[in-house]
């Protein structure tokens, strides 16, 4: 199937006008100059390959008022195959989506010799071109596409002088100023977004397209980037050219723990910035499934893409800085999803983002966001609590912190202890220490916690007596006896001695458990007593520590419709969380309609 045209390249003499120009005569076709306008506003672009001198041409086109819609025009004498090979280069099209319009069929067959796939035609096509399916292009008014093709003109022009001066590319670009700025926001420009999936450029590396129905496809994209568990941005690009406008899209899916691009895709017409490298470096370098033949790989850890910086958010404006100045030169949380879905934002910001995030090992939950997690792990790992823990399927790892490391410094900190109001507790009869562990949500769990029923009606599908889950439930039901969700007292204690451990230059964030929840299938608000203890808890505490600040997550809903769950929230509630700790960071106040509760308000409740 031929593809829609994005460039035509115009042939002058007897195409583009009637006569030759060193013949002495030419007739402007104004059904020509028309349809160069037209398709400008379709934004389908129009450049110029033709044998003559620019001298000569130039001032009767700009006499005309249309030399500025031709982008990298080619005026010489030299053969057209290579010329227009080196164009579309410069332009960064595909050929399939560039055609030739030429009066001489010596120039169609020798351009299709050089360019295998570029689309030729004779003047004839002209006859109904505006009519053709293949140049109905999209409502382009404002030109913004010409816009943006002059940008990579007059870049290009600057970029063959540098190294033509026997400059590097490096040198070339490191004074351009290249500024990548987020989107966060995909409702607004969703259609840009669903444009950049769909599209099969090689720089599409995961090739994971939208339904070609408009209305579906953008549906199905802003389910995709509303759920808690998706972190996804627009990319815009400028330097000291111009405004690049939209050209790039992301969308990230956390699952354990693990972080994967279901969708990475970018617009050639910054290709050579480096601007994928610098872009999946800074957000982590989610694992990118490469799909068909790509032209770079963001992998690449020997491009130093020291000449692009990152910009204010575009829903910014410019003065609004979303650098987070020095001495926060690391941050380092510690919860559960909630907190990977901030930190996503944060790896553009500071060099070092350390997650120490709950997990699941071989179908264990290891719930370390439980603060009986951090306790233990300050009263030191004997040999016997190891081979303990370790027979419940937990790991050495899973009691090591970098919260109590006295090279933390001037870190960020961000904190959720929400898991403790929600898993019980288990007290080693022999040992005496305590732990937290996951029963199967699929059973009732009883007040008395029957681990012997648990055990002996595990049955789940695809599960047997070998299996850790089932191992680690026998373990709980011989070892250890049931105390329930933790206590006032206890949780004070653990959460004063996790905060007292931390060095007191680190600036700490502590997530407020969410209280109530509107579930969307029947309309009814649930309250949850045990959130709203655990966070009264926690503001008794806190008040006692100076550098701690605490985040009531519901200050950042725009509706109860943010909530999926109690503990799952729309993907831009977690982008505002980010927001207000990078202004109350920067400046010490929050972003207008983004309060946070301070430690020193922690009586008042929450």
């Amino acid at each position: 199937m031929t593809e829609n045209v994005r460039l035509i390249i115009w042939d002058l003499d007897e195409t583009f006008w009637k006569g030759t120009v060193t013949e002495g005569g030419i007739e402007f076709i104004e059904r020509n100059h028309d349809i160069v306008i037209q398709l400008a506003r379709r934004g389908i672009i129009s450049t110029i390959c033709s044998k003559n001198d620019q001298s000569t041409v130039q001032p009767l086109l700009e006499k005309k008022g249309l030399w500025s819609y031709f982008v990298f025009p080619s005026i010489n004498w030299e053969a057209k195959g290579p010329r227009i090979a080196a164009l579309i280069e410069a332009v960064m099209l595909r050929p399939a989506s560039v055609m030739l319009i030429d009066d001489n069929p010596s120039n169609l067959n020798e351009v299709a010799h050089y360019v295998p796939g570029i689309q030729v035609a004779s003047p004839m096509v002209l006859q109904g071109l505006l009519d053709d399916p293949r140049f109905k292009g999209k409502d382009d008014s404002s030109m913004t596409r010409l816009s943006q093709y002059k940008l990579l003109e007059a870049r290009y022009e600057d970029k063959r002088a540098t190294k033509a001066a026997g400059a590097t590319n490096y040198d070339f670009l490191r004074s351009s100023h290249v500024r990548v700025q987020f989107e966060f926001d995909i409702s607004e420009h969703v259609d840009r977004a669903v444009e950049l999936i769909n599209r099969t450029n090689q720089l599409n590396f995961t090739k994971n397209p939208l339904s070609e129905d408009v209305e579906k496809a953008r549906a199905d994209l802003l389910d995709l980037v509303g759920r808690y568990d998706v972190q996804a941005a627009l990319v815009r690009v400028t330097d000291r050219y111009g405004d690049y406008g939209f050209v790039g899209f992301y969308a990230v899916k956390t699952v354990e723990a693990r972080s994967n691009l279901v969708h990475y895709c970018f617009s050639c017409r910054t290709l050579g910035m480096g601007v994928e490298t610098w872009v999946y470096r800074n957000i982590g370098r989610p694992w990118l499934p490469m799909v068909g033949h790509v032209l770079t790989d963001p992998r690449d850890e020997s491009l130093p893409v020291d000449w692009i910086s990152l910009g204010p958010p575009v829903s910014h404006t410019p003065e609004q800085s979303i650098s987070i100045p020095n001495p926060f030169h690391k941050l380092l949380l510690r919860g559960g999803c909630n907190g990977l879905s901030i930190a996503h934002y944060f790896h553009a910001n500071i060099k070092s983002v350390v997650s120490e995030v709950a997990l699941s090992r071989n179908g264990v939950p290891i719930r370390i966001d439980h603060s009986l997690f951090a306790t233990n792990a300050l009263d030191g790992l004997s040999t016997d609590f190891l081979g303990a823990i370790e027979r419940l399927g937990y790991q050495r790892s899973d009691f090591v912190t970098q919260l109590f490391d006295v090279t933390l410094g001037n870190a960020l900190v961000i904190l959720d202890f929400w898991t403790d109001a929600e898993i019980a507790i288990y007290r080693h009869r022999i040992l005496g220490f305590r732990i937290p562990f996951v029963a199967p949500y699929h059973f009732p769990v009883k007040p008395e916690g029957n681990v012997m029923e648990l055990v002996d009606n595990f049955t789940m599908e695809g599960y047997d007596g070998d299996h850790q889950f089932f191992k680690s439930l026998r373990t709980l039901r011989e070892e250890y006896e049931y105390e329930g969700i933790i206590g006032e007292q206890a949780f004070k204690k653990n959460l004063a001695r996790i905060l007292s451990h931390i060095t007191s230059n680190a600036k700490i964030y502590i997530l407020a458990a969410n209280e109530k929840w509107l579930n969307p299938g029947n309309n009814l608000t649930y309250t949850y007593p045990a959130h709203s203890n655990l966070n009264q808890w926690t503001a008794q505490v806190a008040i006692s520590f100076g550098n701690v600040t605490i985040l009531d997550v519901r200050q950042f809903f725009s509706s109860e419709a943010d909530a999926e769950t109690v503990n799952h929230f729309d993907r831009l509630v977690y982008f505002r969380i980010f927001q207000a700790i990078l202004a109350l960071s920067t400046n010490g106040k929050a972003e207008s309609g983004h309060p946070l509760i301070d430690s020193n308000d922690a009586p008042h409740g929450m």
